[in-house]
């Protein structure tokens, strides 16, 4: 079953929009390691990492300061980053020939901040 969000794969036009400026197109993602946030990995569970869609989901809330009048970001989080990143966006991406480190990296959150209980960035090979 191909992923609910996959607009290419049924030959859809897809328009990406940035608030940056053209010279900084893609913020800081272009400059990342190439982390995804992805729960329940193939590569957390080989470094016997125990993660799941609860606990990323806490942490998401608690990092990003949510509270319960935050309902469209809540509900982002529930529905889509912490729930499906393995099974759609992970196997979506190794369909298509994305290869991960064998390592899972920890974000940095800033030195007062709370952050992920565990480490949970599937690094991509060859990117940044």
């Amino acid at each position: 079953m191909l992923p609910r969000w996959s607009c290419l794969d049924h030959q859809k036009s897809v328009i990406i929009i940035d608030r940056a400026p053209e010279d900084r197109f893609g913020g800081l993602a272009r400059k990342s390691f190439g982390g995804i946030f992805i729960v329940g990995s193939p590569e957390q569970k080989r470094a016997g990492i125990r993660d799941s869609v609860d606990l990323a989901l806490r942490d998401w809330i608690s990092f990003g300061e949510l509270g319960q009048r935050d309902v469209w970001p809540r509900r982002w989080a529930e529905s889509w980053h912490c729930s499906v990143s393995d099974d759609d966006v992970y196997r979506w991406l190794k369909n298509r020939g994305v290869t991960f480190f064998p390592v899972v990296h920890w974000v940095e959150r800033g030195l007062h901040q709370p952050g992920n209980s565990v480490l949970v960035f599937a690094m991509v090979w060859g990117t940044g």
